[in-house]
């Protein structure tokens, strides 16, 4: 039995060091007649224990690859918004700089030009004189007898 933990606390030393190769990935803990190994990326989990003489792994959650693949999922997700948010950050400063250009130059506001103006009036007397024609043809139309 001391054997068995033993070579089952060195398995998890030589697992361990091979973790930290990747950037702590993986956290291994002594669990009762082996151990077990958190995959910290995908949250799988295998626990390893010794039968017979030969260490065998079993996955504790058959999910893991589910949920390596919504981890991955996720991932590009939020690198899609964040490539978004920074689009949209460089247009809102792009943005704020017109406006500002705007405000230091008032004079720069395009008015209509005395054309477009003329156009504009002409369409207000016709539209007055057609008032005024059937302002009129009401004001007859009372003076006559029913």
């Amino acid at each position: 039995m001391l054997k068995r933990t033993i070579l089952g606390v060195l398995c998890s030393l030589v697992l361990a060091s091979g973790a930290m190769a990747e950037e702590n990935r993986y956290d291994i803990k002594p669990a009762g007649d082996g151990f077990i190994k958190l995959d910290k990326k995908t949250g799988g989990l295998t626990h390893c224990r010794q039968i017979d003489q030969n260490w065998t792994c079993k996955a504790l959650n058959e999910e893991s690859t589910e949920l390596s693949a919504s981890v991955e999922d996720l991932l590009a997700d939020a690198a899609k918004i964040k490539q978004e948010n920074r689009d949209l950050k460089a247009k809102v400063a792009q943005l704020e700089q017109k406006l500002a250009k705007l405000e230091a130059n008032p004079k720069e506001l395009k008015l209509p030009s005395d054309e477009d103006v003329d156009k504009i009036m002409g369409f207000f007397e016709k539209l007055m004189q057609r008032f005024m024609d059937f302002a009129r043809q009401m004001q007859d139309k009372q003076g006559e007898p029913t």
